[in-house]
C-alpha cells in the first residue's frame, strides 16, 4: 500500500527544478523551526488529526532536529530514487495498491500532480494485482482528507492475502 508516494517514475521529482526547490525550501523550514514558526504553517493539517496525534505532531513534527533529518535525507534520496528507477525490484505476484490525491496544493502544482499520478499509475501497473486508486477529496495528505479510502484499500489487501494463502 503506497499513499501518494514520491515515486521513481516521476519526471518532475527527479528534475533539476525540484532539486533546486528543495535546496531553498528545506533550509527555510529549518529557520522557521528554529523561530518556532514552522508549526503555524501546518496547523490546519494538524487540526484534522485526532487530538492525541495532533499533540504528538505539535510536540515532535516541527522541531529543528526533525528538519535537520529532512535536510540530511535530501542529500541522497533523489539519487537513490533514480538508482531504484534504473534497477527496480521484481514484484512477482505481490499486490500493489497506490492511492493518489487528485487536488493541487501543499507544494503541488497541476503539472506536478499530473506527473505524480502518472507515476503512481505506472507503479500500480508493475504488479499483476496492482490497483491505482484516486482520492478525489485529497491533495498530498490523503490519510487526513480521505482516511476511509486508505482503510478500505488496506482491508482489501488483507482480504486478498487471506483468500490467496
Amino acid at each position: 500500500m503506497l499513499v501518494d508516494p514520491s515515486d521513481e517514475a516521476s519526471q518532475v521529482l527527479l528534475g533539476r527544478a525540484f532539486r533546486i526547490a528543495e535546496k531553498v525550501v528545506v533550509p527555510a523550514n529549518l529557520l522557521l523551526a528554529r523561530l518556532g514558526l514552522l508549526a503555524r504553517l501546518y496547523e490546519p493539517m494538524v487540526q484534522a488529526l485526532p487530538p492525541d496525534a495532533g499533540a504528538d505532531m505539535r510536540r515532535e513534527g516541527f522541531t529543528p532536529g526533525l528538519v535537520r533529518t529532512h535536510l540530511a535525507q535530501t542529500r541522497t534520496y533523489l539519487d537513490e530514487l533514480a538508482a531504484f528507477r534504473d534497477n527496480p525490484p521484481r514484484l512477482g505476484g505481490i499486490p500493489v495498491t497506490v492511492i493518489s490525491g487528485t487536488r493541487t496544493g501543499s507544494g503541488m502544482s497541476a503539472r506536478t500532480r499530473a506527473d505524480a499520478n502518472a507515476s503512481h499509475a505506472h507503479r500500480a501497473a508493475q504488479s499483476p494485482a496492482g490497483r491505482h486508486v484516486l482520492a478525489r477529496n485529497s491533495g498530498h495528505y490523503v490519510p487526513l482528507t480521505d482516511p476511509e479510502i486508505v482503510a478500505t484499500e488496506i482491508r482489501g489487501l488483507v482480504e486478498s492475502a487471506r483468500t490467496t494463502s
